[in-house]
C-alpha cells in the first residue's frame, strides 16, 4: 500500500477497489460503534441501572436501523469490590477504551466527579487506587534496591537497639546481683529504667515499619519475567496464596478477597513510598491513580484532536453534609484525592475544545439518604434528564456518521451492494498478506503463471492449516506489481468470510456485476439465477484485454455449500479466453471433492496444480522470531525447543500460529510442567479453551463459545450478550458472584472473554453487520466437540438462540430457577422490520437479516420443526421481510432445507412449488408476494375442508397463511379466487446467456445438449444437465429462422433468410455457405445418411447435399405428391399453400405436406421418388405440423369445420407401410404449430400457445393410451420449442432472450391437471343501482353470469349464471338487473328456443326481417330469471356491441345507419324516441365569398406559409408576389372545404359520462362534437385547425363537463395533452411535447389527470395549479402500449388503478405505488365496483370474475354498500379464512 493510495479521496477508494485494485487501504467501516462509559461504579449505581435499563436498548435498536451495532462498554457495572484472579480488569478496561476511540462519533462519556461550590467537598468518587499488574523491571528494581535498604538499614537500626538493651538487661542484672552494694545509687537507676523503656518503644515501632517493609511484601507478589522486552516484573495470580478467590461460593470467596484487598492496600502502600524517590514525575503518578482518572486520561489523549466525541456529565449535591452515613459513597475524605479531584476537573474543563453541548452539571438536593428518585422528585428528573441528554447526544452524532457513510458509499444500488461484499474480502486479504512469511519458492511459481500464456486455472491446494489462505491471500495483492507491462484488474473472493461467499450463485453474480463495473457494461443485465449467472460469467471474462487482463483469484473454494455441486466446479469454464487467469485454491481431501474435480477438467497440467507442503522447520523458526520479535516478546531456550519440538509433530503454519498465540503467554519463571503443548491444533485449542473455563467461569465459557460455534453465521457482540443474560445455566451463578440488581450479564466479563479468546476468534461481516466467528475450522471443530457433543447438546444451544431470535423475551419477564414470575432482561427486540425515519420525512424499510437468515437453520437444528414452519417458512411476515430483505434465492435456500428433513410435508412442498411459479416475478418485485400466493393458492385452501372433524387438512399451515396475508403489513392486493397458476404442473428451469430475443432452437441427437440463436447474433450450444453455455459462436444468429445438429453433432446447420450455412462446432468457423437460394428453405437432417436436405419455400423444390464430404448437391426434385408413373406439373412460382416438413428423416424418407391439406407424402431424397400418400382420418382435416420416429410418421391437424369438442388431433401412420394406425384426439386448448416425437416413440408433444392470453402450455399425448394432458403452463407465447427426450424439452417465448428448460418425465405419469376453458369473459358491467354486483359476459355470447363482489364467502363464486341465453350474432346490454338482447333472428330460429317458447308462446310464429336489422329485442331479468318482455317492431341499427348504452332501464341509446347521429331507442315502444346529430349552423351554409374571406383571414394570421428565405421575399416582383398570394389562396379555400366536409363524417368513437348526460364523439376529423343527453342537443364544437381530434387516448369527467384527450398539431408537429372545457368549448390547458402517451385518466373535478407513456413513466398533472406537473418513473414491469391500458382515478383524484400489462394502485398525493398484481395472461375486461374498493377483472380462459381487494394491517376491511338482492345465503362477510 502506498502512501499515496492512502490520502485518495474516500470515492477514488472505493472506485478503484471496485474495479480490481487490492493495493488500496479500505476504508474504516461503520458496521460497529462503541461507547464506553467512564464512572466509578461506587457512587453511580443509580445512573448505571438506570441507563442499562432506559437508554441502551434504545440506542442499540436505532444503530440496527442503520445496519450498525452499537456495543456499549459499562466496565463498572456490577464490578464493584471485584478481583479477577489475572488482574486482568485494568488492561480490559484500556482496551475497550482503545477500541471505542475508532469510532467517528460520541465515544466517550463521563459522569462523574464534580466539586462543590465551595470547592472543598467534591460531590464524586475517584475510587481506589489501582495496583499495576506489571512494572518496568528498571524502575522495580530501583524501588526495591531502596527498599531493601530501607529495609536492611532499618533492621540493622532495630539490632543496634535490641544490643543497647541487651546491654542495659546486663547492667540491671549487674545492678541486682550487687544490690546490697549499690543501694546508694537508686536515682541512677531509675533513668535506666526510663530508658529501656523508650527502646522497647522504639524498638516495637521499628520492627512494625519492618515488618510494613519487608522485600518480601514485593518479592512474593512480583516476579521477573525476562520473556517481556523489556523485562518487566509481573504481580502473582491472586490464587497463588488466596485459592479461594476463584471459588463460586461467596462464603469462601469473601475471606479471600478481603484477604487480597488488605495485601494489595500493603503492596500499593510500598509502591507509593518508594515512588516518591524517582525523579520522574509520572512514576510517583502511577502509583496514586484510580481507574477512573486512567480511563479519563486515556478518553482525553485519544480524542485530543476530536473533542466533540466526549460527554461529561456530573451531579452536584447542593447542602451535603459529609457527617451524613450516605456522605461517605458521594464525596472523597482523603485530602490527597481531594486534591486530585480538583487537577481532575480543571483538566476537564480546560479541555476547551470539547463543545459546550456535551457537558452538563445537574444539580441535585441533597438529603439524608442521599441519592434516592423513588422518594426524591429531583433525583428522578435528573435520571431521566441524563438519558435524554446523552440520547441525543449520540443518536446526533452517530447520523452524521451515517449521512456521511451514505454520501461516501457509491450511490448506484448494484455498486452500493457490492462494496459491502467486496470490502469484506479485501480487507482479509489486506490482512493475511501483511502476516504473510516465507513461501518464496511458490511464490515465484504464481508468479511464472501469472506471466505465462496458460489458458488453465491454477489450482493451489493443501491440507487445512497449512498457510495456504495466507500464500493465496500475498499472491493477489502483489500480482498487480508482478504485471508491470499491463494494469491487471484483481478480483478476490474467500469463500466462507462472508455469507454470500460461501453460495455459488451469490459468488458468480457478485464477480459478475464487478466484472461489469471493470469493464463497463450494464450491472442490470447479470441475470439473477444459478445456469444464467454460470453462462454470465463465461461471457463476462471475454471483456478482458491485453491493456487490461484480469486476474481473478477464488480463496477456499471446498467452503462452497452443496447447493448446485459447486465444489465439482461445474460453474467454471474448461479453458480461459485470453489475457485472463483464474487462481482458486482448496483442501486436498477426498471429502471436499474440489482437487479431485479440478484434475478431471485440467489434469492434463500438472505444472498448474500447485501443492502447499509442510513448512519447513527452518522457515518456521525465522516465523517465529519474526512474530516474537513484532510482540516485543521472546522465550526461554527450554520454551523454544519445546515449541519446535512440537512443530516437528505438526508441521504447518497453523499449528505455529496457534503456539505462538499460546507461548506468548508463558512467562520466563514458569516451571516446564506449565508450558507443556500438544502436537495438533485441535488439542492446544481444547486445552486453551479448559484455561479459560478455569479463569472466567466453566459455565460463562462453556455457554459463551457453546453459542459461536452454534449459530449459522457466528453471533455479535450484543447478541452474545443478550443470549447469556438469557441463559440461566450462567445468570445462576453470575447473580450469586456479582451481586446483580439487573438479571443481564455485566459487559466486563465478555470483554474480559473476548480479549483472552481474541487469538481463537475473528469478526467477519454476516447479514450487514459483524459477527464473531471461529478463525479457523480446526478451532470450530474443537469448540463444537467440546461444547456442543460432549458437554451440553448442540439442540439446547439451537432452542435457546430461536428463542432469541424470534423476540420470545423481548419485553417480557423470563421466568428463573426461583422465580415463576420471572425478570426482565432487557433484551433485543428482533422485529422482522425497522422503520428508518428520512430527512424529507418519508421512511424506509430496514430488514432484520440477523433474524430473518438465522432462524429457520436453529429452528431445524433444534428439530422444532412445527415452529420452523409457524414462525418463518409458513407465516406471511417473515416471508415477505426474508424476500425483501434477502431475495427469493434464499427462500429457496430455506426451503430446501426444511425439506431435506421433512421431504413428504405437503405445506412446504407446495409453498415451494408456489415460489417456483413465481420467481420471476418477485425477483422483480418481492412486495407482490401476498397477491403472488393468493392468487395460486386461494381457491385450493378455501377448498380444504375435513370431511368429518376428526379429519385434518391436507395444508394446515397454509390456512393461517392465507389470513394473515388478509392483514398484510404492506399494501396488498387480495384477490378472491384462485386467478394465477396453480402449483401442481411441471416446472422449469430459466437458461440464461443470450442478450436479445431468441430466434431458433435446435437439439442435439441425444437430447443433452441444445443449440440456440438469437437477435444478440450468436449462436449458443448448452449443456443441457448443467445449463451452461459450452460453445458460443459469434456473428450469426440474428436472421436465423431454423437451427440443426448434423454430422453426429459435430456441425450446425442455419436456414437464414435466403442462404443455409454449416458450422464447425470445434472452431466456429463457417464450413459452407448454401446461398443460391432466392426465399426462406426449410431444413432436415437425414443422421444416418449424413444428408442435409433444403425445401424451398417458394418454389415447393426440395434439394439434398452431402453434409460428409463436399457439400455436393445429390438431388433436386419439385415437392409434390406425385408418384412414378403419375403426370408432373410444371413448376409453379410462390404457391399459395404453405410447405411442411420433418425436421429429421425416418432412412432417406422425408415427411412432406401442405398446410390446409389432408394428406402427406414421405418422398425419397436422394431419387426424389414419393414413396407413401398417408391420408388424415378425416376429410376435414387440414395439417400444420410433421413430426418422424423410428415407428411413426405423426400428421397434426386441425378441423377445417372447428369442432368445440376436437379441434385438434393428431393422426399417426406406421413408417414400415404407411398404414394408418391411430387419432389421438385432442381438445379445444390445443394449437398445433411444431410437433415432436420423443426419442423412444412413447409420446407425441407440440407447445400449445394462445396469443388471446398471452400464454403457453405443453400439450402431451401418450401414443400408445392415446391420453391427452395439458402441461408446464407458463406466461408468454412459446413460439419455439424443441424435444428429444422427456427429460430435456425446450421452449423460448416471443420477446423473450432465456430458455425454459422443462423435466416432463415425472410429470408425464401424473394425473392430467384440470384444463384451461376456452371460454373467457367478454366485458363486466358494475350494476349502478346494486355495487355489491357485477355482471360477466362471456366470450363468443357464452353464459351471462352476476357476481357478487363484496361478500367475502361468495365473491368466489358467480350468484346467478344464465346459459344459452343468447346466440353467437345476438348482442347484450346490460344495465343494472336488466339484460337487452338484441337479436337478428328471423322465422323459427331464436337465440334462446326453449326460454322465449316458455316466456313468450307468439315467438313460434317468427319475425320477418332483414337480418341485418336487430328486430327481435328482449328485455331479461337477472333478478328474477325470466324474461320480462318483448319489444314489438323494433328496428334497431347494427353497430358495434360496446357502442349500445342503457341510459336507463327504458332508453337504449345507439349510432344511425350512417353514423352520423345519435339513436336513442324507447324499449318500451320499440320506436326511436329522439335523435340528436351534429348541428354546424355558423359554417354548414358558407358561400364562396364567405369562405374566400375566411381563407383570407386565415392566411394573414399565418403571414408566411411560403418556404422562402427572407433574401428571395425580398428579392421577389410584384406579379410573383400576387401570383404567390393567389396560390395560396386557392390552398386555404382548399383546405376549409376539406374541413367543412368533414363534418359530414360518421362518428369513429364516442365516449359517455359517467352520469350519462353529456356525450363526446370524434369522426377522424379536426372537430368534437358535445351532446348534452337530457337537453337532447349538439351543445359545443370542440376544435382545431392544426390536429385531428381523436379519443383514441382520452378521458372524461363524470359529469362530462372536462374532457382530456392527445393530439398532434400537424403544424407544429408537437404532441399535446389537451384539457378542453366542453361546455364552453375551449382549451382550458395544454401540456406541449407530450409524446407516446398510451392511457389518460381524469378526477371527477378535473383537478388532476393522470397519464402513462411508453417509456414506462407516469405525469401527474394538475391543470389549474402553477409547476403543475410531475414526473414519476413506473416500476420494473409496467408496460404501457396503445390500446391495452386503462386508468381509474378513484377517492376524488387521491388514488388511482392502472392496468398496464400489471394491475398497480398509486398514491397520488405522494407519488409512489402502493401495490402491484402481475397476471399470468392477458385481462380481457376490467371495472372498478364498490365505489373504487375493489378492482374486477375477466380473463381469456376463464368465466370466473376475479375482484382484487387492496388489503393491509390498517384497513378493517371494505364499506358496507347496498344490499343482497339474488337470495344469497347471509353469511359473515368478516372473512374468508378460519
Amino acid at each position: 500500500m502506498t502512501r499515496e493510495s492512502s490520502r485518495l479521496p474516500i470515492h477514488d477508494k472505493h472506485s478503484r477497489i471496485l474495479r480490481g485494485n487490492l493495493n488500496i487501504r479500505c476504508p474504516q467501516d461503520n458496521k460497529v460503534a462503541c461507547l464506553y462509559i467512564s464512572n466509578t461504579g461506587i457512587d453511580t449505581k443509580w445512573e448505571l441501572r438506570y441507563l442499562m435499563t432506559e437508554l441502551y436498548p434504545h440506542l442499540k435498536e436505532y444503530c440496527l436501523q442503520h445496519n450498525c451495532e452499537l456495543r456499549i462498554y459499562d466496565m463498572h457495572w456490577s464490578m464493584d469490590n471485584v478481583s479477577f484472579d489475572n488482574h486482568s480488569y485494568i488492561s480490559n478496561c484500556m482496551d475497550a477504551v482503545a477500541e471505542a476511540q475508532q469510532t467517528r462519533a460520541v465515544n466517550f462519556v463521563i459522569y462523574d466527579p464534580c466539586l462543590s461550590e465551595n470547592r472543598t467537598l467534591t460531590s464524586g468518587r475517584l475510587g481506589a487506587n489501582i495496583l499495576p499488574p506489571t512494572i518496568d523491571a528498571e524502575e522495580y528494581d530501583a524501588m526495591f534496591q531502596e527498599l531493601s535498604n530501607d529495609y536492611n538499614n532499618l533492621k540493622a537500626s532495630i539490632e543496634s537497639l535490641l544490643q543497647e538493651q541487651k546491654e542495659l538487661d546486663e547492667e540491671k542484672d549487674q545492678v541486682d546481683a550487687s544490690d546490697e552494694e549499690k543501694s546508694n545509687k537508686r536515682k541512677k537507676t531509675q533513668a535506666r529504667q526510663q530508658h529501656s523503656k523508650q527502646l522497647a518503644l522504639s524498638i516495637g515501632q521499628k520492627e512494625k515499619e519492618l515488618e510494613q517493609i519487608k522485600p518480601q511484601v514485593l518479592s512474593e507478589w512480583y516476579r521477573r519475567d525476562d520473556n517481556v522486552v523489556p523485562a518487566v516484573y509481573r504481580l502473582q495470580r491472586i490464587s497463588t496464596k488466596f485459592p479461594d478467590i476463584n471459588k463460586t461460593d461467596p462464603k469462601k470467596k469473601a475471606p479471600a478477597t478481603k484477604s487480597w484487598n488488605e495485601t494489595a492496600l500493603n503492596i500499593l502502600s510500598v509502591l507509593q513510598k518508594y515512588s516518591k524517590l524517582s525523579a520522574n514525575e509520572d512514576v510517583w503518578q502511577k502509583y496514586h491513580m484510580s481507574l477512573l482518572e486512567l480511563e479519563i486520561e486515556a478518553g482525553i489523549r485519544h480524542n485530543q484532536f476530536s473533542p466533540g466525541r466526549i460527554c461529561w456529565f456530573t451531579k452536584q449535591f447542593e447542602g451535603i453534609n459529609e457527617a451524613d452515613d450516605m456522605a461517605q459513597k458521594f464525596i472523597e475524605t482523603e485530602q490527597s484525592k481531594k486534591l486530585r479531584m480538583i487537577e481532575l476537573n480543571e483538566q476537564l474543563k480546560n479541555f476547551r475544545e470539547m463543545p459546550k453541548t456535551n457537558r452538563e452539571t445537574f444539580g441535585l438536593d441533597w438529603i439524608k439518604e442521599g441519592f434516592a428518585p423513588e422518594l426524591l422528585r429531583n433525583h428522578m428528573l435528573y435520571l431521566e434528564k441524563l438519558v435524554d441528554r446523552i440520547n441525543h447526544l449520540v443518536r446526533k452524532s452517530l447520523s452524521e456518521i451515517f449521512e456521511e457513510e451514505k454520501e461516501t458509499i457509491p450511490t448506484n444500488p448494484h455498486e452500493r451492494n457490492l462494496y459491502v461484499e467486496v470490502i469484506q474480502h479485501v480487507t482479509f486479504c489486506q490482512q493475511r498478506a501483511r502476516s504473510f512469511h516465507g513461501r518464496q519458492e511458490l511464490l515465484q511459481q504464481i508468479k511464472e503463471y501469472l506471466r505465462s500464456d496458460s489458458q488453465l486455472p491454477l489450482t493451489i491446494y493443501g491440507k487445512t492449516g497449512m498457510g495456504r489462505k495466507s500464500l493465496v491471500c500475498r499472491a493477489a495483492r502483489d500480482c498487480q506489481k508482478w504485471c508491470k507491462q499491463a494494469s491487471p484488474a484483481v478480483i478476490f473472493r474467500s469463500c466462507g468470510i462472508t455469507s454470500e461467499s460461501q453460495n455459488v450463485r451469490l459468488l458468480l453474480q457478485s464477480i459478475s456485476i464487478q466484472l461489469a463495473l471493470i469493464y463497463n457494461t450494464d450491472p442490470d443485465l447479470v441475470p439473477t439465477g444459478y445456469r444464467g449467472l454460470v453462462n454470465d460469467f463465461s461471457e463476462r471474462i471475454k471483456f478482458a484485454t491485453a491493456d487490461q487482463p484480469l486476474i481473478i483469484v477464488i480463496d477456499s473454494v471446498d467452503q462452497l455449500a452443496d447447493e448446485h455441486d459447486a465444489r465439482k466446479l461445474p460453474w467454471m469454464p474448461k479453458e480461459l479466453p485470453p489475457h485472463v487467469k483464474v487462481i482458486f485454491s482448496c483442501q486436498p481431501e477426498e471429502k471436499m471433492i474440489v482437487l479431485e474435480a479440478a484434475k478431471k477438467l485440467w489434469g492434463k497440467m500438472e505444472k498448474n496444480f500447485l501443492e502447499v507442503g509442510k513448512l519447513p522447520a527452518e522457515d518456521a523458526a525465522v516465523i517465529m522470531s519474526h512474530w516474537l520479535s513484532s510482540a516485543n516478546r521472546t522465550l526461554t531456550d527450554d520454551q523454544y525447543n519445546t515449541v519446535m519440538k512440537a512443530y516437528k509433530d505438526c508441521p504447518n503454519p497453523l499449528f505455529l500460529q496457534t503456539a505462538f498465540h499460546e507461548a506468548i503467554q508463558w512467562s520466563s519463571y514458569l516451571l516446564p510442567e506449565n508450558y507443556k503443548l500438544a502436537s495438533a491444533v485441535k488439542r492446544v485449542a481444547t486445552v486453551a479453551f479448559a484455561r479459560l473455563e478455569k479463569d472466567h467461569g466453566e459455565p460463562l465459557v462453556r455457554r459463551a463459545l457453546g453459542y459461536i460455534t452454534a449459530s449459522r453465521k457466528g453471533v455479535t457482540f450484543n447478541e452474545l450478550e443478550d443470549l447469556i443474560s438469557l441463559d440461566d445455566m450462567v445468570m445462576e451463578e453470575l447473580c450469586v458472584q456479582y451481586k446483580l440488581e439487573i438479571r443481564r450479564c455485566p459487559p466486563a466479563l465478555l470483554i474480559r472473554l473476548r480479549q483472552d479468546l481474541k487469538s481463537y476468534v475473528t469478526e467477519l461481516a454476516a447479514d450487514g453487520l459483524k459477527t464473531v466467528q471461529w478463525s479457523h475450522t480446526q478451532y470450530h471443530e474443537a469448540a463444537a466437540e467440546r461444547y456442543l457433543l460432549q458437554r451440553d447438546r448442540a439442540p439446547s444451544y439451537h432452542k435457546a438462540m430461536a428463542e432469541y431470535f424470534t423476540g420470545m423475551w423481548s419485553g417480557k419477564n423470563k421466568p428463573t430457577p426461583n422465580n415463576e414470575d420471572g425478570v426482565p432482561r432487557y433484551v433485543a427486540s428482533q422485529n422482522l422490520t425497522y422503520e428508518l425515519e428520512k430527512e424529507d420525512g418519508t421512511t424506509s424499510i430496514v430488514y432484520n437479516k440477523r433474524a430473518l437468515n438465522e432462524l429457520p437453520y436453529h429452528f431445524i437444528n433444534s428439530n422444532q420443526f412445527d415452529m420452523l414452519k409457524s414462525e418463518c417458512l409458513c407465516n406471511y411476515e417473515w416471508l415477505l421481510a426474508k424476500l425483501c430483505g434477502s431475495g427469493i434465492r434464499t427462500i429457496f435456500d430455506d426451503f430446501y432445507l426444511a425439506i431435506s428433513i421433512e421431504p413428504k410435508d405437503k405445506d412446504l412442498n407446495i409453498l415451494l412449488e408456489t415460489f417456483q411459479l413465481s420467481r420471476v416475478v418477485l425477483e422483480k418485485d418481492p412486495k407482490q408476494l401476498g397477491s403472488q400466493l393468493s392468487g395460486r393458492l386461494r381457491s385450493l385452501i378455501m377448498k380444504d375442508v375435513p370431511v368429518t372433524s376428526a379429519d385434518p387438512k391436507v395444508y394446515p399451515a397454509c390456512h393461517p397463511l392465507m389470513a394473515q396475508i388478509s392483514r398484510s403489513s404492506i399494501p396488498t392486493f387480495y384477490p378472491s379466487i384462485t386467478c394465477l397458476t396453480p402449483p401442481g404442473g411441471a416446472l422449469s428451469d430459466i437458461l440464461v446467456g443470450h442478450t436479445a430475443e431468441i430466434t431458433a432452437i435446435g437439439l442435439t441427437s441425444e437430447g443433452m445438449r441444445g443449440v440456440s440463436s438469437s437477435l444478440d447474433n450468436t449462436i449458443k450450444m448448452w449443456d443441457l444437465r448443467s445449463g451452461k453455455v459450452t460453445k458460443t459462436i459469434p456473428g450469426v444468429g440474428k436472421d436465423v429462422l431454423q437451427i440443426l445438429v448434423a454430422l453426429e453433432n459435430k456441425v450446425i446447420v442455419t436456414s437464414e433468410t435466403s442462404c443455409v450455412r454449416v458450422w464447425d462446432i470445434n472452431t466456429s468457423q463457417c464450413l459452407f455457405s448454401f446461398s443460391e437460394f432466392d426465399d426462406y428453405a426449410k431444413i432436415a437432417i437425414s443422421q444416418n445418411t449424413k444428408v442435409l436436405v433444403c425445401c424451398l419455400i417458394g418454389v415447393n423444390t426440395m434439394r439434398s447435399y452431402n453434409l460428409e464430404s463436399d457439400f455436393s448437391m445429390i438431388k433436386e426434385c419439385q415437392l409434390e405428391n406425385k408418384k412414378e408413373g403419375e403426370e408432373k406439373t410444371e413448376l409453379v412460382i410462390n404457391k399459395d399453400k404453405t410447405l411442411l416438413i420433418s425436421e429429421t428423416t425416418f432412412g432417406d424418407q422425408l415427411l412432406v405436406a401442405y398446410q390446409d391439406e389432408a394428406s402427406a407424402f414421405t418422398q425419397n431424397i436422394k431419387t426424389g421418388a414419393v414413396v407413401y400418400t398417408l391420408n388424415c382420418s378425416t376429410e376435414s382435416a387440414r395439417i400444420t405440423a410433421l413430426a418422424i420416429s423410428g415407428e411413426y410418421f405423426a400428421a397434426g391437424y386441425q378441423f377445417k369445420y372447428l369442432k368445440r369438442e376436437m379441434p385438434y388431433a393428431v393422426d399417426i401412420f406406421s413408417t414400415s407401410g404407411g398404414a394408418f394406425v391411430r387419432t389421438l384426439r385432442g381438445c379445444d386448448e390445443d394449437n398445433i404449430e411444431r410437433l415432436f416425437i420423443n426419442n423412444t416413440g412413447s409420446h407425441c408433444l407440440c407447445s400449445s400457445t394462445s396469443h388471446h392470453t398471452w400464454s403457453s402450455d405443453l400439450a402431451v399425448w401418450n401414443m400408445e393410451t392415446e391420453e391427452h394432458k395439458h402441461l408446464a403452463s407458463h406466461a408468454g407465447v412459446a413460439h419455439i420449442a424443441g424435444l428429444v427426450t422427456l427429460q430435456y424439452v425446450l421452449t423460448s417465448s416471443k420477446g423473450e432472450s432465456t430458455l425454459r428448460l422443462w423435466n416432463l418425465s415425472g410429470s408425464i405419469i401424473k394425473p392430467a391437471p384440470k384444463m384451461k376453458q376456452s371460454v373467457g369473459v367478454f366485458d363486466l358491467v358494475a350494476m349502478k343501482d346494486y355495487p355489491r354486483y357485477v355482471v360477466a359476459s362471456a366470450t363468443d355470447n357464452g353464459p351471462l353470469a352476476v357476481w357478487n363482489v363484496a361478500k367475502g364467502k361468495t365473491s368466489g363464486t358467480a350468484v346467478r349464471i344464465e346459459h344459452g341465453l343468447v346466440d353467437p350474432t345476438d348482442i347484450v346490454v346490460i344495465r343494472n338487473t336488466k339484460a337487452v338482447i338484441l337479436g337478428r333472428f328471423s322465422g323459427e330460429s331464436s337465440p334462446s328456443q326453449n326460454q322465449l317458447r316458455r316466456s313468450f308462446p307468439e315467438a313460434d310464429k317468427g319475425i320477418t326481417g332483414s337480418s341485418n336489422i336487430y328486430q327481435s329485442v328482449y328485455i331479461y331479468d337477472l333478478r328474477a330469471k325470466r324474461f320480462e318482455r318483448k319489444v314489438p317492431a323494433v328496428y334497431i341499427i347494427p353497430s358495434r356491441a360496446h357502442e349500445f348504452k342503457l341510459l336507463n332501464d327504458d332508453l337504449l341509446m345507439g349510432l344511425s345507419e350512417n353514423r352520423n347521429q345519435i339513436y336513442i331507442w324507447s324499449l318500451s315502444t320499440g320506436t326511436i324516441a329522439y335523435r340528436i346529430k351534429p348541428t354546424f349552423q355558423s359554417k354548414s351554409d358558407m358561400t364562396a365569398n364567405h369562405l374566400n374571406q375566411e381563407a383570407s383571414v386565415h392566411m394573414k394570421k399565418r403571414q408566411y406559409t411560403a418556404k422562402m428565405t427572407p433574401w428571395d421575399r425580398r428579392t421577389e416582383s410584384s406579379e410573383k408576389r400576387q401570383k404567390r398570394r393567389e396560390l395560396q389562396l386557392e390552398e386555404e379555400l382548399k383546405e376549409m372545404e376539406e374541413k367543412r366536409k368533414e363534418r359530414e363524417n360518421g362518428v369513429e368513437q364516442f365516449i359517455l359520462s359517467g352520469d350519462e348526460k353529456v356525450v363526446v364523439a370524434s369522426f377522424f376529423s379536426h372537430h368534437l362534437c358535445v351532446f348534452d343527453m337530457e337537453k337532447k342537443d349538439h351543445v359545443q364544437t370542440l376544435e382545431n385547425d392544426n390536429s385531428l381530434l381523436h379519443l383514441y387516448v382520452a378521458a372524461l369527467t363524470y359529469d362530462g363537463s372536462f374532457l382530456v384527450h392527445t393530439n398532434y398539431d400537424e403544424d407544429d408537429k408537437v404532441s399535446y395533452v389537451t384539457l378542453w372545457d366542453c361546455f364552453e368549448g375551449t382549451v382550458r390547458k395544454r401540456l406541449k411535447n407530450e409524446k407516446d402517451v398510451c392511457a389518460i385518466g381524469i378526477s371527477d373535478d378535473a383537478q388532476r389527470v393522470l397519464f402513462g407513456k411508453g417509456n414506462c413513466e407516469l405525469r401527474i398533472w394538475e391543470p389549474f395549479k402553477k409547476s403543475s406537473l410531475r414526473k414519476i418513473h413506473g416500476y420494473q414491469g409496467m408496460n404501457f402500449q396503445f390500446g391495452m391500458n386503462k386508468i381509474f382515478i378513484l377517492k376524488g383524484g387521491s388514488k388511482a388503478i392502472i392496468y398496464a400489462g400489471d394491475i398497480s394502485m398509486w398514491d397520488l398525493d405522494k407519488g409512489v405505488v402502493l401495490a402491484v398484481y402481475t397476471p399470468d395472461t392477458r385481462i380481457s375486461a376490467m371495472t372498478v365496483a364498490m365505489d373504487g374498493q375493489l378492482l374486477c377483472f375477466g380473463l381469456k380462459d376463464s368465466l370466473s370474475v376475479v375482484s382484487l381487494r387492496l388489503v393491509d394491517n390498517s384497513r378493517d376491511g371494505m364499506d358496507d354498500m347496498g344490499e343482497n338482492i339474488m337470495g344469497e345465503k347471509i353469511e359473515s362477510d368478516s372473512s374468508d379464512e378460519e
